[in-house]
């Protein structure tokens, strides 16, 4: 059986549109955890369809958008990521999962390889300059004010719950990201 992972880092890393481009290739179920998390948090009438997601975080906190998370990850995944047939599963997680040991270990308890993928600081933030979901504020801005920062504090703690690390550095081309990702994974999965 193929493996389940969990994939953790920074917004803008490649956790979602490279790996999902991978996963399709390789035979692997591909989930993407920010987007069904969204849609909890809307389902549970927190926040307004309209806002962007920087809006989203500023309006519930960190805490309260961390604590949603936690119970997003526990109903929606009570076994962790076991499948059910030879397919392995990859979940995107939110950069913020890891912040809650309880997540991490929930996961870590039922199976699961957690992947960090890691870039340049100043590669990570360019990338969330250009995407187009609103990404201006992520959890942890509250505390360390200025997504450098909080990039810096989340290290330590993505290294310290991930199996493995796939450090993308300053790879600039599509290309090149999606081989060293297939290379990750077939030495994993």
């Amino acid at each position: 059986m193929k493996s389940s992972i969990i994939l953790i880092g920074a917004p803008g890393v490649g956790k979602t549109k490279l790996w999902a481009q991978v996963a399709a290739t390789e035979n692997y179920d591909f989930f993407d955890g920010d987007h069904a998390l969204i849609e909890y948090i809307l389902e549970k009438g927190e926040v307004h369809t309209s806002d962007p997601v920087a809006q989203k975080l500023i309006q519930l906190g960190d805490a309260a958008f961390l604590q949603y998370e936690h119970q997003f990850y526990l109903e929606y995944f009570p076994n962790g990521l076991q499948a059910e047939t030879q397919v392995g599963v990859i979940l995107s997680a939110s950069g913020s999962m890891p912040l809650v040991p309880e997540t991490v270990e929930h996961f870590k308890n039922t199976g699961s390889h957690i992947v960090w993928i890691t870039r340049d600081t100043a590669r990570i933030v360019q990338n969330c300059k250009k995407r187009v979901d609103g990404v201006t504020r992520i959890v942890g801005m509250e505390a360390h004010g200025t997504l450098d920062a909080v990039l810096a504090h989340r290290k330590e703690i993505y290294r310290n719950c991930a199996d493995s690390i796939l450090d993308l550095g300053s790879i600039d081309t599509k290309t090149e990201s999606i081989e060293a990702i297939a290379a990750h994974l077939k030495k994993i999965g």
